[in-house]
């Protein structure tokens, strides 16, 4: 069965930058998400097979949500 776990950070009602970061080594940080980011994410993870089968965490950064997706 094929998975994928995002692990967001501390969610804010912020408006969506649609910039995160993701990365599956960070452990702790006091970064933070908009939730609308994070339903993004969610929704480009299912057809993502760079996703497929990892788990990480996700807040928000620099990057475009799939360019950051594509760099785990």
């Amino acid at each position: 069965m094929t998975y994928t776990i995002v692990r967001p950070v501390a969610l804010t009602n912020e408006q969506a930058s649609g910039k995160i970061f993701a990365d599956e080594k960070v452990f702790h940080t006091d970064k933070s998400i908009p939730r609308a980011d994070v339903a993004a994410v969610l929704a480009q993870s299912v057809t993502e097979e760079i996703t497929f089968n990892k788990t990480f965490k996700i807040f928000s950064g620099t990057l475009p949500i799939k360019e950051s997706l594509n760099n785990i």
